[in-house]
């Protein structure tokens, strides 16, 4: 029970410590909404603007106030679109989730084989071409591979739609910008992990005992060696929710990732601290899900929380 209690205040005090970051980056940076607002209409008095939203009062009173907001759900409104945080980004949550689980397969599928490939022929020219697949995947950004399938593939030839997300196989070409460089790491991760436990006592009792070479490697070393992706998969996941600002910008993708640099470039504070504290919550759920998922996967932990030898 004690460990509950200090894994839960753990975990309020990453989200108010990022939020509070955030909060005072966004009012110490360059440039006014009011500004931004005034310079798109006419004949309005700045001062009424600024009390309207709120804008006249103190930086420490707007801080409390936020704060007092999200404990009770109320994220606050919109500068910029005048309805409510939690509802714009509840709309816009979707299509971020769907590129990013997309993104993941699109990962795996590439990833798993390889990396398994590559374990197994250690040194051979099969290992040599996936280390050099996930070197160029790493070293190539989204801003760079998002352009380049957009001229190759929509502009060319015509096959996917260069922006948006209702036409038919829109998805496609932005969770290959976000799954490829995901592909190269996951690639490198599962090589080195699986090499590390071809040649464990278990792996070669396995063997020993006649159980095949497939089985050994699949339900064996696989499952052992998974501990480290599936880390690295949850944190990714965290990391597409808001680090898709680019590929979402680029293909013009309705997501989550757009709406924030959008709010950034309209000095919109209340929905950019409302996107921050859903990813900062995302973050916080996968690293505790993990933890779960470990005690599952690995009998030491779960023996270890026990007290068990």
């Amino acid at each position: 029970m004690m460990a509950l209690v200090k894994q839960l205040i753990g975990m309020l005090t990453v989200i108010w410590v990022v939020v509070t970051g955030v909060f005072i980056l966004l009012h110490l940076a360059p440039g006014d909404p009011v500004g931004i607002m005034l310079g798109e209409s006419v004949g309005m008095d700045e001062g009424l603007l600024r009390k309207q939203l709120g804008l006249d009062l103190s930086l420490w009173y707007q801080y409390q106030h936020f704060l007092y907001g999200v404990v009770q759900g109320d994220w606050g409104y919109s500068i910029f679109y005048h309805k409510p945080v939690l509802t714009l980004i509840l709309e816009r949550l979707p299509a971020t989730l769907t590129l990013a689980v997309l993104a993941i397969a699109i990962a795996i599928c590439i990833a798993l084989p390889l990396g398994i490939i590559a374990a197994v022929h250690k040194g051979a020219w099969q290992d040599k071409t996936a280390m050099l697949f996930a070197l160029i995947g790493m070293s190539i950004p989204g801003f760079v591979l998002g352009p380049i399938l957009i001229i190759v593939l929509a502009v060319d030839h015509g096959w996917f739609p260069v922006s948006g997300m209702n036409a038919p196989y829109a998805w496609f070409l932005p969770a290959i910008t976000l799954g490829t460089a995901l592909a190269a790491i996951l690639t490198r991760m599962l090589r080195a992990s699986l090499l590390e436990v071809l040649h464990d006592d278990y792996i070669r009792t396995a063997r020993a005992k006649g159980v095949s070479e497939s089985r050994v490697l699949i339900m064996h070393a696989l499952r052992n060696a998974f501990l480290p992706i599936l880390t690295l998969l949850g944190l990714q996941l965290g990391a597409l929710l808001g680090g898709a600002v680019i590929t979402e910008t680029v293909f013009d993708w309705p997501g989550l990732g757009l709406l924030l640099i959008e709010s950034i470039n309209r000095r919109d504070y209340p929905l950019v601290l409302g996107a921050i504290l859903l990813i900062t919550l995302f973050y916080v759920m996968v690293n505790n899900l993990l933890e779960i998922a470990y005690r599952w996967l690995d009998p030491r932990i779960r023996n270890h929380d026990t007290g068990q030898g």
